[in-house]
């Protein structure tokens, strides 16, 4: 009897195994070997491993999927470029979920504020932060949904750096982390005004080599001994829809803003003039200067993002300044804001 379940056991086993054989040949066979090709130079590239074979075919045609779609935006009229990038691998929802980070659940009513100039400013043609040494380099959110507190903190370093202070590298973990009690939301999203208002509250923020980023909201380790000098006094929305407020306000230090970052997932270089963005803003960026394409002849905005230096134009994208001109493109000028540093 013992030998005769042993036999039947060893025959169950050697069928599961031609079955789990015949499926994977029968899951491959969908594929063309220039396609599973191209896949896996594409993982080699970006260090991608997967957990399970299902989950290396959704992968993959998830990834064939979204380099169809590069292909039919090229044949379009797009002036700028995209292609594959370590986003390829992901459906627009994932994407977005994992990367962006805007979430304007605040429950405080604040009103727009006029944008404060000095008297007799004329903002200029174009402007460059990064000129100045006013801007750090880029960041990386990695899959923590937290463009919010890299946004709001990346604007604060900048506002002390004009300020007259010292470019410091502040905590976007620290953000992360301590800001829930503001109405910020860790690793699920954020509201930027709500992080400039954390940041009034405690009296700064700690230097990011102190409280590094993680990558994944923790618990709030903010020591007040060890933040660093600057203050946020106050922080100013920019008036909704109002690009020549966010123009000025620019000119005079860089601005986080929140955008649709949906149609931003692809893009490599260029203009980003996308007419199919919308002004469903979920995500948040921080707009570093602005000016005027001599080639193409197109104005843009000059913003910094936190997706890394391997995204865009080594971490940067330049935004049509003369699509959607009542919101901005992707909404970006429905939602900006800034601090005023003491």
């Amino acid at each position: 009897m013992n030998k005769l379940i042993l036999i039947l056991l060893g025959v169950t086993l050697a069928l599961a195994t031609v079955k789990f054989a015949w499926e994977r040949k029968s899951s491959l066979s969908k594929f063309d070997r220039e396609s599973i090709q191209m896949f896996s130079i594409w993982k080699q590239q970006h260090g991608k491993s997967y957990n399970s074979l299902s989950e290396e075919f959704y992968r993959l045609n998830v990834f064939l999927k979204n380099h169809q779609k590069l292909k039919e935006l090229r044949n379009s009229d797009i002036t700028y470029s995209v292609g594959l990038n370590k986003f390829s691998d992901l459906p627009e929802e994932e994407f977005l979920q994992m990367y962006a980070g805007y979430s304007n659940k605040s429950t405080r009513q604040r009103k727009e504020r006029e944008v404060k100039t000095a008297a007799g400013f004329t903002a200029p043609s174009s402007i460059d932060w990064r000129k100045f040494n006013a801007v750090n380099p880029i960041r990386d959110q990695k899959n923590c949904n937290a463009g919010y507190a890299f946004a709001s903190v990346a604007a604060f370093e900048s506002g002390t750096r004009v300020s007259g202070y010292s470019l410091y590298e502040f905590s976007d973990q620290q953000v992360v982390d301590c800001s829930s009690s503001d109405g910020n939301f860790g690793c699920q999203g954020g509201d930027i005004g709500d992080a400039f208002e954390y940041i009034l509250r405690v009296g700064g923020l700690e230097n990011g080599l102190y409280y590094p980023f993680s990558g994944t909201a923790g618990t709030c380790k903010f020591d007040p001994t060890k933040k660093e000098l600057p203050r946020v006094e106050d922080w100013y929305d920019v008036p909704k829809a109002d690009c020549n407020g966010l123009m000025t306000a620019v000119a005079q230090q860089p601005v986080a803003a929140a955008v649709a970052a949906s149609a931003m997932q692809f893009y490599q270089n260029g203009v980003f003039s996308s007419k199919f963005c919308g002004t469903s803003i979920n995500h948040a960026v921080t707009v570093i200067g602005y000016g005027t394409d001599s080639t193409l002849k197109k104005n843009f905005w000059l913003v910094r993002n936190s997706w890394g230096e391997g995204w865009g134009e080594e971490g940067y994208i330049r935004m049509d300044r003369d699509v959607q001109t009542d919101t901005g493109i992707c909404g970006i000028c429905l939602a900006a804001t800034y601090p005023q540093i003491i």
